[in-house]
């Protein structure tokens, strides 16, 4: 039975700032360093108001374990999963409460090859150890800190799901909302417009 608040079955989910914070966040990416012993990571973001000083927190928990981070900055839960195997990065990390209300905010966690971890495979170890104070010291040399823009690749790599030969010409309408869904659309647009 989880202990810390915010950690669920299958993710991280709370209320921001009093279940989920920069604080833990920080703790969260030291947990996650000791349990996998990775050497380097992907982070994503979603378009919560929070989502950014979490990720900044995250990101300095990672580079103060000596863990190179991969930011993707903006996108989809699907293009942090695609970006660990296809950046060969040794995990991801996936900052967004997904249809939850505004002022909650979470993180989706995969290992190596986009592995998922869940509360029953991970997740209650980084509790135990963030519970614990566990962490391994800090590193001597901060990890190297990289953005990169994925968004071209994971296009190509959509691409491998269909024929676009197959696909007769048709209009299509689309309400992204409020979601980080949006640039991606127009990227697909461009991507059958150019057929």
């Amino acid at each position: 039975m989880s202990k810390i608040a915010c950690f669920k079955a299958y993710d991280i989910r709370g209320v921001v700032p009093s279940e989920l914070n920069v604080d833990l966040a920080y703790n969260i990416a030291r947990g996650y360093k000791k349990f996998t012993g990775c050497k380097s990571i992907v982070i994503g973001r979603d378009i919560r108001k929070s989502s950014e000083e979490l990720s900044t927190a995250l990101v300095n928990g990672f580079l103060d374990s000596g863990v190179d981070v991969i930011d993707i900055g903006l996108c989809g839960t699907e293009m942090v999963y695609f970006g660990t195997s296809y950046l060969n990065a040794d995990g991801g990390i996936m900052i967004t409460a997904s249809h939850n209300p505004p002022e909650y905010n979470g993180m989706k966690f995969v290992r190596e090859r986009s592995i998922p971890i869940s509360y029953d495979s991970g997740l209650n170890t980084i509790e135990e150890i963030i519970g614990n104070g566990g962490f391994e010291p800090l590193s001597a040399t901060k990890g190297n800190y990289t953005q990169r823009d994925i968004s071209d690749e994971f296009v190509v790599h959509l691409g491998t799901f269909y024929d676009l030969k197959k696909i007769k010409k048709m209009k299509v309408v689309v309400n992204a909302g409020n979601g980080c869904v949006g640039p991606m659309l127009d990227r697909l647009e461009k991507s059958f417009q150019s057929r």
